[in-house]
């Protein structure tokens, strides 16, 4: 459920109003409506699109509704918006879920936040962007706002956790103790070993077989073999 959601069902609830009249498009309900539409905008809840699609309404009866005046639920509706706003959701939302993932992955939140290109450092801010794309429905925007990246660096970084094998079944396990705050896994003493990620593999086989050293490494290996080989054939006999 989103944030908006969370907010006009709290309305809803307040009002005491039925779920199919709410949702209805009621025009009876038209100071009620503009009231949210109004502060989810204000303390960006929603954007004007994702109000029209929760309510089914057109994007000219979102302007229609906001431009109405002021009511007197201004100040009732206004108070609903408190645990929705930015600053108090991310706390008591998003802050405790990023808690985790940094100490799983063994980082600090002030680690995260700098401009540091180390690989735990990237793996952990793929993981974090990920999650708040998928599970919070945050625009690229309003993730970027919050890391302090543009929102180019955030899509980047979204594509790389979707081609990184291992941080996928790194989530997979993981998941649960993430966002619903289960108990950390545990691995036992018997247990078998994890089969290694296709991800592992590649990565060992390019340093083995790719990196600059070995390269040289192996040029020089069958530069030597060449060179012992013909040695060996000009110190045999003629007609041998």
């Amino acid at each position: 459920m989103t944030r908006l959601q969370q907010f006009a069902e709290d309305v809803r609830l307040a009002y005491k109003i039925r779920e199919e009249d709410f949702y209805g498009r009621n025009r009876k309900y038209s100071p009620i409506y503009r009231e949210v539409i109004r502060m989810s905008i204000r303390y960006r809840i929603a954007t004007r699109g994702e109000v029209a699609k929760l309510f089914f309404f057109q994007p000219e009866a979102v302007n229609y509704y906001y431009q109405l005046p002021e009511s007197c639920h201004s100040e009732y509706v206004e108070s609903l918006t408190e645990p929705y706003q930015e600053e108090s959701y991310a706390a008591k939302h998003v802050d405790p879920i990023l808690e985790r993932i940094f100490a799983t992955m063994g980082v600090g939140k002030e680690d995260i936040m700098r401009r540091d290109r180390r690989s735990d450092l990237v793996k952990a801010r793929q993981i974090c962007w990920y999650l708040l794309s998928t599970e919070f429905h945050w625009s690229l925007c309003r993730i970027g706002k919050y890391f302090n990246r543009d929102h180019t660096s955030i899509l980047h970084g979204i594509n790389g956790y979707n081609k990184n094998f291992t941080l996928q079944e790194l989530m997979k396990i993981h998941y649960n103790h993430w966002v619903h705050d289960d108990e950390p896994v545990k691995k036992s003493e018997n247990a078998e070993p994890e089969p290694v990620a296709p991800q592992i593999v590649i990565d060992d086989l390019h340093e083995r077989w790719l990196s600059p050293e070995r390269r040289q490494k192996e040029r020089n290996a069958r530069l030597m073999a060449n060179v012992d080989y013909a040695q060996h054939e000009y110190s045999l006999p003629r007609g041998v």
